[in-house]
């Protein structure tokens, strides 16, 4: 998928208290956060931070071509539950959204 095509993705806005009050676009969310903070749209997101045996953290560099923070140093992998069902339920398993969002996101990210 392009970049472009990455900010379609509908994230899942929330209130103050985690509690989902709708969605909006990865575009939308990201561009009110930085240019309208007063009417910004919070959404769930995630940092993942990978250790190897010796401690060490894996950074990885990002793309030139992203459109959020290209070049940048960054942690292992971040990014957001998107809003379908797999990554909104919680279920029996605490967190079992943002987990499988995680997965997902890993997989890609690293293959």
């Amino acid at each position: 998928a392009t970049q472009v095509e990455l900010m379609k993705e509908n994230l899942i806005v929330c209130d103050e208290q985690d509690n989902v009050v709708g969605k909006c676009s990865k575009k939308e969310g990201h561009l009110r956060s930085f240019l309208d903070k007063e009417n910004s749209l919070p959404h769930r997101a995630f940092s993942c931070f990978l250790f190897n045996e010796k401690n060490e953290l894996l950074l990885q560099r990002r793309s030139s071509h992203k459109i959020t923070f290209p070049n940048m140093w960054t942690n292992t992998c971040c990014s957001h539950p998107l809003y379908v069902k797999e990554e909104m339920a919680d279920g029996p398993i605490p967190f079992q959204g943002v987990k499988t969002a995680t997965v997902r996101r890993m997989d890609y990210e690293l293959g």
